[in-house]
């Protein structure tokens, strides 16, 4: 994992891997940040670290001026030192040897920085959808950027804003009988959520597999993973924009852009949260309700489809 070998760290990455959590390789890259800063010595036993390690880890990022980048690594190694409490104080395996002797988690005390993160608020109005769609819809040869990215932006758009990374990490094995389910390994909720999709977004999935007849993923690409990464969806939608001279926005906007516009008509919040598959709070919605709401989904979709096409043509 990095030039040495912290208990805990890799470990931990495995157990992340091995429970298919979508963020471990990024959490792998903010941990080895971390091991290499020196701020937690190579041969210190997990036990052994304290706050004080945890406090210069982190500032080591803050002075590099990665301030949101030190909370994330604190949310990581905060986590890491909870999965070693866990497995050393775990009923089910009480007589077994202790792995790590931690007893205590040496991140807690540490606060988070205030106001780091920045909440995003970029949406696209009416006028500008339209203007990205007639973009994005142009024959191949004249795209501006990667058709595939194009293609990818539109299936964003007409499946109601459902995450980028869901779609471009999905396989063809995933749509039956004109759905396409986002199983529990990509979801970033973890849980099951699926998606009608219309004539429009059914075209795009079927140039895709007709441009790459024996790829599984629904946008494949040469990457070591076999399908395409954030990070070049995201340089691609800059050049999009520079090339637009539109304000820049991110893929996540797209998102936003959605919950946004479908409010504007009138679809209730608590229905657009249900295709846009965030978190329901309360027992009832997380625990008891079960039902997919197809129906209610496909008729959200069958008005913003009629809008699309209103303000594209």
């Amino acid at each position: 994992m990095s030039r040495h070998h912290f208990r805990p760290f890799p470990e931990y990455i495995a157990d992340q891997k091995r429970t298919n959590k979508r963020g471990w390789k990024k959490k792998e890259n903010r941990l080895n940040q971390v091991l290499n800063g020196g701020a937690i010595p190579p041969a210190l036993e997990a036990q052994k670290v304290t706050t004080l390690h945890i406090r210069e880890a982190l500032a080591q990022f803050i002075r590099r001026g990665a301030v949101a980048g030190s909370n994330t690594a604190r949310a990581d190694l905060h986590a890491c030192f909870n999965f070693a409490l866990h497995a050393d104080n775990n009923p089910a395996t009480l007589g077994a040897a202790i792995r790590y002797g931690v007893t205590i988690n040496p991140v807690t005390a540490i606060p988070k920085q205030i106001g780091a993160e920045k909440i995003g608020s970029r949406y696209l109005s009416w006028d500008e959808l339209a203007r990205l769609i007639k973009a994005l819809t142009l024959p191949d040869t004249e795209k501006l950027i990667r058709p595939d990215c194009c293609r990818l932006l539109l299936l964003c758009l007409y499946t109601g804003g459902q995450r980028p990374w869901e779609l471009m990490t999905n396989k063809h094995e995933n749509i039956s009988e004109n759905i396409l389910s986002i199983p529990e390994e990509i979801s970033k909720t973890s849980n099951f959520h699926s998606v009608p999709l219309h004539a429009k977004a059914l075209e795009i999935i079927a140039t895709q597999k007709r441009l790459n007849p024996r790829k599984a993923f629904l946008f494949p690409a040469g990457s070591k993973s076999g399908h395409m990464e954030s990070s070049l969806l995201g340089r691609q939608v800059r050049a999009l924009c520079a090339a637009l001279n539109m304000k820049p926005f991110t893929p996540r906007d797209l998102r936003r852009t959605f919950k946004t516009l479908a409010g504007d008509m009138g679809v209730p919040l608590e229905l657009r949260d249900i295709l846009q598959n965030h978190r329901r709070p309360g027992v009832s919605g997380r625990v008891y309700d079960k039902y997919y709401y197809m129906r209610e989904k496909r008729e959200i979709l069958d008005a913003w489809h009629k809008r699309l096409d209103e303000i594209t043509q």
